[in-house]
């Protein structure tokens, strides 16, 4: 029996996309906008932002991309696990080892 119009199918992958839209848009924006805030090291991306702002940002991460470390201004993420939510890669280009 087919859908009525009005019915869609909702997988997760789609739900969970929808869900996190914004943080995906802020956190990119932000390494694009200032990439000299984040340390990116092999297992772990540390994201320093002033402390008043990092509380609201940090409540908008998933807790799965959160590490233990982070405190004030400074937020721990799971490298390879934030790559694959932001569908992008932390590794360096030659254009920014001059820029830091």
């Amino acid at each position: 029996m087919p859908l009525p119009e009005w019915c869609n199918v909702v997988c997760m992958k789609d739900y969970q996309g929808r869900k996190y839209e914004k943080i995906q848009t802020e956190l990119l924006s932000l390494y694009e906008m200032n990439p000299k805030i984040w340390e990116i090291r092999r297992q772990e991306v540390i994201l320093r932002i002033p402390p008043n702002e990092s509380y609201g940002l940090r409540r908008e991460i998933p807790d799965w991309l959160l590490k233990e470390g982070s405190k004030g201004g400074s937020i721990v993420l799971s490298r390879k696990p934030l790559e694959d939510f932001l569908d992008t890669s932390f590794k360096k280009g030659w254009w920014r080892l001059f820029t830091r």
